[in-house]
This record gives C-alpha cells, structure tokens and sequence, in this order.
C-alpha cells in the first residue's frame, strides 16, 4: 500500500461511507515523513510533480528567528526541542516540526540589543560574556540618539530572565521537511506565559494520584509487586523554568548545558547509592512492595536532601462538560459507556457530553491541596528526594453498620 493524500477513504459528515469510484492516483501520493532533527546541516533535494525541486531537510542546526516587539531577525543556533503540543516523543528525539517550541542561542539577539540602545538587555550575568561593560567612546549626537531610545526600551520580565541564562524559547513557523529551513519566532506575552506555564508543569507528571495512576513507570512496578516481585520506580523531575536552588531563589534561570550535564551526573550516583542502601534495608520495611523516588534535576543535588514523602491525593476538576448547543457533526460527539449510537433521543437530555479535561488543580497544586510537607510534590517543588512507600492494594472502607442496599 502507497502513501496517497486523498480524502475518498474517508467517511461523509453524517458517518456513511463513501463509495469506492476509483483507485488511486499520482496526483494523490504521499512521501515518508522527514523527521528533521536536531543536528549537522543535511539536506536532500526531491523531485516532485512538475519537475521541481523541493529541499528536504533531514538534520538543521540553525535557523532565522525574528524578534517581534523589536523587529530584529538574526541567524542563530538551535539548542533544543523543550515542548511539542502532539507528542512527547518529538520532544526526546529533538525532531524540529512546525509549531515545536525550541531554545535558541540568544548572543545575536543581546547583540543587537545592546547595540541598538547602548545598555545591557540584563543585569545578571550572561554566561560566558564579560562581567564589566566596555567603555565606547561614542559623540554627543550618538548619546542623544541612544537616550531617546532608551525611553521606549521595555523588555518582557520573562525574556529578560531567559538573557540571563544565555537562551530563548521560540516556535519554529516553517516546514523543515517542506521548505528546508526551521524559521521562526521568539515567544512573547501571553503565549509566552502560556508555554512557561506547560513547561513548569512537566515536572508534577509523576507525582500525586492523578499522574501516578498513568505512569508507566509506577504501573510497571506495581504489576510486579502482584506477583511477589518488589520493584522500585525511578522518576527524574525536570525544571524548564525557575529550578530549585540551593539559596532558595524563585526566579534562577534554567541550567545550562554543562549544568545539565553535571547535574544529570551527580543524580546517577545518587540514585545508585539510594537503590543500593533501600535494597539492602529492606528486610526492616517488609510490608513494602515498591519504592517510588523522585529525583529533581537542579543544583541542590550537590548538597541533597533525601525524606520519606508520601503521594499527594491529586484530583481532577471535571473532564467531562455538557455542551452549550446541540452538536450538528455526529463524528464530534462524546457517547459515555451504555449510551447506544442508535439512542439519538438522548441527545436532548445531555447524553452527549464534550470532553474538556480540566487540570489545572492536578498540575499547579495551590492553597492548602499540598500544604503538608511530606507530600512528594513539595519534596521534588524544593529540591528534594522524595520517596514513598507503597503496596500494590486497593484500600478498603468498613461499612460501620451501614445496611446495604434493598430491592424492592
């Protein structure tokens, strides 16, 4: 079977399918994805319809990405894939797609900053640049020039953090597998808080209830607690934004490459000295079955912190809502369990429901959901290696006298 872009095989707006009127045609194929990823610049060129040549990129390193409140466009290197709204699975393997969210160098851009309005974009330290600023000579025209546009130099709270650690978050806009270039822009404003918002969540997905029942790692283990094998699942929290530090700052910047890469060092010898002193201790905790340890990825490591946590009970607000009008399109309804697709009377009575999950209370514990300290979302939020003692069981309620239901 070849890869076609048509649209015959699929199924009319009221779910009947449509009739087969012919095979299929050159004008419809299809070509395996590029699947660009981060890397030496590699680009292969492909005859399509009409004898033209499209570029395929196969490996790119860097790209042109514009400023927008600055209207400044500069060639710089990408860094990294941090998040992609369809699957994680892009984010591991760095694959440059439209609409992934990267890091991008930002040297050209503070570059262009400084040289635009004769002032540093940052106060803090901008890794591996110079610690005193230069003294130009410039002439009194130039001065008065730069202080008029000094007046107008406002610069995102949350950009001007991310200058000081040297990267940027953008979007790519282009196709890499179209066009041959990953082009885009740096986030800014609302989309910007957006993105940082997601990216400071990714570290809460394999604590608490909600994210622990759907945990592969967690599961796996508990599966094998059923049949008398202990386990002990190793989770890694990683911060994109605002990582725990040793002085308890709350707005550092992420750590670096050669950060991460000690870091991530540090955490192995760590993990390895824990699973070995819990494995050989744990004929004194026999009614354990699984260890679950969640090992943060920042700085405190040199210094680590090691505490018995227990699973914050997480809940879900809603994941299912009643629509605001009936819907017209039967392929975006929502049946629950039970609900028979000829049942169409039900429809009116709000048996179709609209799948709209709300984690906002699983992902940003606020208030008093977490305000015990030894719950394992707090341990990973302050830097520390929480680990929680369970058993693979299902915890029961007594009825307390309570007289079970009657039929009548």
């Amino acid at each position: 079977m070849g890869i076609t872009r048509d649209s015959r095989h699929k199924r009319s707006a009221t779910g009947a399918r449509r009739a087969q009127f012919r095979k299929k045609r050159k004008f419809e194929l299809g070509r395996q994805a590029a699947n660009t990823r981060l890397g030496p610049k590699r680009i292969h060129e492909v005859r399509v319809r009409g004898g033209n040549i499209k570029p395929r990129a196969l490996r790119l390193d860097s790209g042109n990405f514009a400023w927008g409140s600055e209207n400044v466009t500069a060639k710089t290197r990408i860094l990294g894939v941090v998040y992609n709204a369809s699957n994680n699975e892009l984010v591991r393997t760095n694959t440059l797609v439209k609409g992934a969210v990267i890091q991008i160098d930002a040297t050209p851009f503070r570059v262009a900053y400084e040289k635009n309005y004769g002032q540093p974009v940052t106060k803090r330290r901008v890794p591996g640049g110079q610690t005193a600023q230069e003294e130009v000579k410039r002439s009194n025209h130039t001065e008065r020039k730069l202080a008029e546009r000094r007046k107008d130099a406002k610069i995102d709270p949350i950009v001007e953090q991310q200058f000081g650690a040297g990267r940027l978050y953008a979007v790519i806009s282009s196709r890499p597998g179209q066009s041959g270039r990953a082009d885009g822009y740096i986030l800014e404003g609302q989309e910007l808080e957006f993105y940082a918002r997601r990216l400071r969540n990714a570290k809460h997905k394999n604590t608490g209830t909600a994210f622990s029942v759907s945990s592969g790692t967690l599961g796996g283990a508990l599966a094998g607690a059923l049949s008398d094998a202990r386990g002990i699942a190793i989770s890694y929290g990683h911060f994109q934004q605002s990582p725990p530090t040793l002085d308890g700052r709350k707005d550092a910047p992420p750590l670096t490459a050669e950060q991460n890469r000690d870091v991530r060092q540090e955490a192995s010898k760590l993990t390895v000295s824990i699973l070995k002193q819990l494995w050989e201790n744990w004929d004194q905790d026999a009614s354990v079955q699984v260890y679950s340890m969640n090992v943060p990825l920042c700085e405190c490591l040199r210094r680590p912190t090691i505490c018995w946590t227990r699973v914050w009970e997480s809940r879900h607000v809603q994941q299912y809502v009643l629509p605001s009008k009936p819907h017209t399109d039967d392929s975006k309804r929502v049946r629950p369990s039970g609900i028979s697709p000829v049942a169409t009377d039900h429809a009116e009575h709000g048996a179709y429901l609209d799948f709209r999950p709300n984690l906002a209370r699983a992902m940003q514990p606020t208030g008093s959901d977490c305000g015990e300290k030894d719950t394992d979302i707090l341990a990973l939020s302050n830097g520390h290696i929480g680990i929680s003692r369970l058993t693979a069981c299902f915890t029961q309620v007594d009825s307390n006298g309570i007289p079970p239901p009657q039929v009548s």
